[in-house]
């Protein structure tokens, strides 16, 4: 029978404490080492190299050449017609912000004669804007849920389908390419998860032939939008 010496028997506790040591010891270690990347981590409302997608509806206000005769005859709600918007875009830095929106909707105008009567007519719109975003809490790096921005952009217009456009006073052409600009502030609340609510409130500005009147009064044709909407933050 094999015998154990002195010195081996001495070592068995020592070698316990050492299996002991490095079950403790290499945890902490690896936890202490995690810390710093813990900390580095990027908080979920830094949007800075992100792609998103937003999809919005509501309701806008069109003021055309001669949208004064619905509020002399208090019809101030036939110029308001439903509105949507399709966008997306890239987050260049902290608080810029660049996107490419398509606005589509259908819009009531009218002709008038000399004696203030009422000639309406309905047309169908769709515009492309390249937009400037900018979301100012977004520049200080204070990176929170709610997300305000302010955006201008410049594009264009085509507008067609025009339902019923006679007018004895004016021509009224079929279909139009007019440029335009718009400009505006969004309400956006996010969550971690990328997606986010928010609230446009708008103007769009639109070269005079946009309702297909030509540039017989002012020279602009306006929409006032307030449209709800869905963006996705694409994360890496």
């Amino acid at each position: 029978m094999a015998c154990l010496s002195f010195s081996s028997v001495a070592c068995l506790p020592c070698r316990h404490v050492d299996e002991v040591l490095r079950k403790i010891l290499l945890p902490v270690v690896f936890l202490l080492c995690g810390v710093p990347s813990l900390s580095a981590q990027v908080t979920p409302y830094e949007y800075k190299g992100l792609w998103y997608v937003s999809i919005q509806g509501g309701a806008s206000y069109f003021n055309g050449d001669d949208a004064h005769i619905f509020r002399l005859q208090g019809q101030w709600w036939t110029p308001v017609g439903a509105s949507g918007a399709l966008s997306g875009g890239y987050n260049i830095a902290n608080g810029h912000e660049l996107r490419l929106s398509a606005a589509f909707g259908k819009k009531t105008s009218s002709c008038v004669t000399y004696k203030e009567e009422l000639h309406p007519y309905t047309f169908q719109s769709v515009s492309l804007f390249a937009d400037y975003a900018l979301a100012f809490l977004s520049l200080e790096e204070n990176f929170n849920p709610f997300n305000p921005k302010v955006y201008l952009g410049v594009g264009g217009a085509y507008t067609f389908n025009f339902d019923n456009p006679w007018s004895p006073t004016y021509n009224v052409h079929d279909p139009n390419w007019v440029g335009a600009f718009h400009f505006g502030t969004i309400l956006e609340y996010n969550f971690p998860s990328g997606l986010g609510l928010f609230a446009d409130i708008g103007l769009c500005f639109y070269d005079d032939p946009y309702d297909g009147q030509g540039r017989h009064s002012f020279v602009l044709d306006m929409d006032v939008g307030v449209n709800f909407g869905v963006i996705y933050r694409i994360k890496r």
